[in-house]
């Protein structure tokens, strides 16, 4: 029983990983939060269209932020550059998912984990967790 707990608990924090990884990769290197309007330049690099617009008004040219190879912007209208439909999809998706799930579904997985503590460890009094 004590290898299932422990093999349960490398699984999640696989998971707790790969999603903090996912979070990371959704974010604009340049304002840090979820991509908004991610556009995509010539090296393939994205960037928030608003990042991106602030960019080309205080230096009048577009360097890429990472890599630093110019970008031509048609008509100086960042709005023009192709937009990244992928990154812009999975980043509603992320945010759809964390809107639908709730305190009370943390809650019940919380109450399972120390339901399936209780029977490995009966004798012993679990800690409590207090409302986050």
């Amino acid at each position: 029983m004590k290898g299932r707990v422990l093999e349960l608990s490398v699984m999640a924090t696989s998971l707790k990983q790969a999603v903090h990884n996912l979070h990371k990769n959704l974010e604009c290197p340049v304002c840090l939060s979820f991509f908004k309007e991610p556009k995509i330049l010539t090296c393939s690099h994205t960037f928030c269209k608003a990042c991106l617009e602030t960019l080309l008004e205080s230096r009048g040219e577009l360097l890429c932020p990472t890599c630093r190879e110019e970008t031509s912007v048609p008509g100086g209208d960042v709005g023009r550059l192709q937009s990244n439909i992928t990154v812009r999809s999975l980043v509603e998706d992320v945010e759809t998912q964390g809107q639908t799930e709730s305190l009370t579904s943390h809650k019940a997985t919380c109450v399972q984990l120390e339901e399936l503590l209780n029977r490995i460890r009966p004798d012993e009094e679990l800690p409590r967790r207090t409302a986050e």
